[in-house]
């Protein structure tokens, strides 16, 4: 029998069924050629809906998350947090400082500091 307190599921519920989606005009020899999408079981599918619904109502009880969580959030995406940055830039430069995002692939670093000054690295 199931049990939600126990973390139990069906053992069909934990399959998804995975099809690939061809991108146009991309190398099918390559797999960043095709999109992944992944289908999951149906009632799987309305008891985390159900979950969810729950989780939302427990945050929105206990004060949600923070102002500057992006991910996960409804109505909110990744050109949302770039834009907060790229805000922060201007901010920054028009309080006679300097401020540049680095474009790093694995680590995210602003570096900041007084125009002509020492600078300082924000991250490592």
């Amino acid at each position: 029998m199931m049990s939600i307190r126990r973390g139990d599921s069906p053992e069909e519920w934990k399959m998804a069924k995975l099809i690939l989606i061809p991108k146009p005009g991309k190398n099918p020899m390559e797999a960043s050629a095709y999109r992944p999408l992944c289908l999951i079981n149906t009632p799987a599918k309305l008891y985390e809906g159900a979950i969810l619904q729950k989780i939302k109502g427990e945050m929105t009880e206990r004060g949600g998350l923070h102002d500057r969580q992006y991910g996960f959030i409804e109505g909110r995406s990744t050109l949302d947090a770039l834009t907060d940055v790229m805000n922060a830039v201007k901010e920054a430069n028009q309080q006679n400082k300097w401020c540049a995002p680095h474009p790093l692939r694995r680590k995210e670093r602003v570096q900041y500091g007084k125009m002509g000054g020492d600078t300082e690295s924000n991250g490592k």
